[in-house]
Parts: structure tokens; sequence; C-alpha cells
């Protein structure tokens, strides 16, 4: 049984109605807070792909996979031994990776397919987030049922007169920090990695909570 408003799992009904009765994130309409659509994990640090341009030139369900859906992170040495240990593509330390933000408390083995994907280059993040649209979040069992139906609900089509999807994607990563390197993708030093710290979830997220509080 899962909280309408935190997502946290009970073993049963009666416990599940007991912790929904007074749950924190609930806010005083008995609605879930916005607040809480923005998954919390804290396993490693994880970054944002969002940026304030995004409604400008994506669609409003693109805007939000990059908002709510996704996690940036960078591989680590047990990130590399584990992938290593199953004979897939060369993982690098410090490489970027994208994970679904909502089954990372799965085990791997409960978790859809596409949930974490390390994409080689730049211009490859287009296509990866597509390739998790399809055969991830459709069929993650992670995702909350009402942000999985706010999701089905927000339009596919993006702002006329604007540049190309994919170009976007290209130059918005690179606009957070990221590079392209012969070990896939990096921050780059210096500046990129100002940038890509502005990016940080767990600081975004409290701004989010501080708007929806004084709102």
């Amino acid at each position: 049984w899962t909280c309408d408003y935190c997502n946290n799992k009970f073993n049963n009904w009666a416990e599940c109605l007991d912790h929904e009765e007074k749950c924190t994130t609930k806010n005083d309409h008995g609605q879930k807070s916005c607040f809480t659509q923005f998954e919390v994990n804290n396993d490693r640090e994880t970054y944002l792909l969002e940026t304030s341009k995004d409604g400008e030139y994506l669609s409003e369900r693109q805007c939000y996979i990059r908002k709510h859906f996704i996690e940036v992170f960078k591989a680590n040495k047990t990130d590399v031994a584990a992938r290593h240990s199953r004979g897939a593509q060369k993982l690098n330390e410090n490489q970027i990776g994208f994970r679904c933000a909502f089954c990372m408390k799965l085990k791997p083995r409960d978790r859809a397919a596409k949930a974490i994907c390390y994409p080689s280059r730049i211009s490859r993040i287009y296509q990866t987030v597509a390739d998790m649209q399809r055969f991830h979040f459709e069929a993650c069992s992670g995702i909350p049922a009402t942000m999985m139906s706010t999701y089905k609900s927000l339009k596919t089509t993006r702002p006329r007169g604007t540049i190309a999807p994919q170009v976007y994607w290209d130059t918005s990563a690179k606009d957070i920090g990221l590079v392209d390197s012969p070990n896939g993708i990096k921050v780059g030093q210096e500046e990129g990695m100002d940038l890509f710290l502005s990016q940080k979830k767990d600081a975004n997220v409290e701004k989010e909570h501080e708007h929806e509080a004084n709102a």
C-alpha cells in the first residue's frame, strides 16, 4: 500500500491509512503538495536537467520530464564496477548518467528497462531521453499514478517558430556545464563545474519549497 501524498509504502491498508491522516506532505486542503512532486533520493548528489528556458523551446511534456522524471548524476566507482561485471559497454568514473528519479529505491531487478542510461555524447541525450520515455516511464512502477496522469495529460507540441528540439537539447546540456570527452559526457572544468553545481537537485527543490510556502 502506498501513501497518496508522499509515495511511502506500507505493509497493509490500515498502516497506510493511519499514515495518510498525518502525512506531512499533505497541504491544508488535503491535497498533495507540489513540492512532493520532486522525488527525493539520498544515495548520491543528483542534478536537474531542467533550465529556465525549457518552456520556450520544448513541449509541456518534455519540460515535465526534464524537471521531475530525470536525475543527472556522475558515475562513481561502484557504478563502474557493477556495469563492467555485467559485460556492458565501458563506463568511466565521473561520466554523466541519466536515471529515473522514481525507482532508485527499488531493487535493480524490479525496475523497468532503461532506468539508468549513459549517453556516449551530448548529441545522444535527446535520443536517450526519448528511449526512456518509450521504454521506461510508461512501465515504471515507482512513478505515482497522479504524476503519470499529469504526464499523459500534457501537450506534446512545442512552441512554434523555435529551433529544432535536438538543437535545444544539445545547447541546454552545454549551458549547464556538460561537455563531450573521450570517456563520455563529463562536467567541464572551471566555469562548467559552477554551472553544473547550480543544477543541484536538493538546492533547487528547496527553492521550490520556499516559493510554495510563500505563495
